[in-house]
């Protein structure tokens, strides 16, 4: 089912997702081991989960992982409440079930993967840029026993701000399944929050322009700011270190193919020297 090379495989559950199959876009580079790396990036809003899967071929055969790009439709995911915010919530804003979340998809495509494959690994690697980075930051905070090893969120549009007190989910976490216990558990896990030097365009028809999203500032670059220094603040507060990086790419704007080398260069050869870490408006 997953041969070596580009190809496709519906994958079916009959778990929270029931009834939404899935088309899974991969690339299984020539002779890689049982124990190679597993990836998953997750597409922008456009849902358009085979570009990204050859957007990201070339690292794959590089650093010898096995890609995996879920896409999650349209027809089956209709809006950003089942796609970037996890499912957490109905249309009326109800709490869901866990077993209902978006989120657990990955893990259990990750057992189906191995088991397909034969693949030994014991964790995973995930990102997402745009509204993928949306669906990878909330799964850090909300699914924090989620089997990655590292997260990377890349110009993600607006956030579920890591704050208990204060704003009402989806832009916090007040009235979310989120607990102190979970949020320290989230931080001690590794997310890097990727965001392009350029992605400063505040008329960009795809960024979000609610009043919680503004406050989070005026474009992308500016948001990802904010949200890490409010993690950085809510950890201090908590009393629990931050394993949380932020790294900005000079000169790239809000384009996949600018981010993805350095977010391939993030998950194998951890903190980059031509990029800026942690920097703070």
């Amino acid at each position: 089912m997953i041969a070596p090379g580009a190809g496709s495989f519906r994958f079916a559950e009959d778990r929270g997702n029931a009834g939404r199959p899935l088309t899974v876009w991969y690339h299984r580079p020539p002779g890689l081991s049982d124990t190679a790396p597993i990836v998953f990036v997750m597409h922008g809003v456009k849902r358009d989960a085979d570009y990204y899967r050859d957007n990201w071929t070339a690292a794959a055969e590089r650093y010898g992982f096995l890609l995996l790009c879920p896409e999650f439709t349209k027809a089956d995911y209709p809006d950003r409440t089942a796609y970037q915010l996890g499912n957490l919530v109905g249309g009326a804003g109800e709490p869901l079930p866990k077993a209902a979340w978006t989120f657990g998809v990955i893990e259990r495509l990750f057992d189906f993967v191995r088991e397909t494959t034969g693949n030994a690994s014991e964790r995973y690697h995930i990102y997402g840029h745009s509204a993928g980075g949306q669906f990878v930051h909330r799964l850090a905070l909300f699914l924090p026993e989620a089997r990655y090893a590292t997260a990377v969120a890349a110009n993600t549009g607006w956030y579920t701000m890591p704050t208990l007190d204060g704003r009402r989910f989806p832009y916090g976490l007040k009235g979310s399944a989120s607990t102190p216990e979970t949020l320290k558990r989230a931080f001690g896990n590794r997310l890097v929050l990727l965001l392009g030097e350029q992605d400063t365009d505040a008329e960009d028809p795809f960024l979000r322009q609610s009043k919680g999203a503004r406050r989070q500032g005026k474009n992308r670059f500016e948001r990802g700011q904010a949200f890490y220094g409010a993690a950085r603040n809510e950890a201090a507060r908590l009393g629990v270190a931050l394993n949380w990086t932020l790294e900005t790419v000079p000169g790239a704007a809000h384009f996949d193919q600018l981010m993805m080398p350095v977010a391939a260069r993030v998950l194998f050869r951890g903190p980059l020297a031509g990029a800026s870490r942690g920097r703070m408006l």
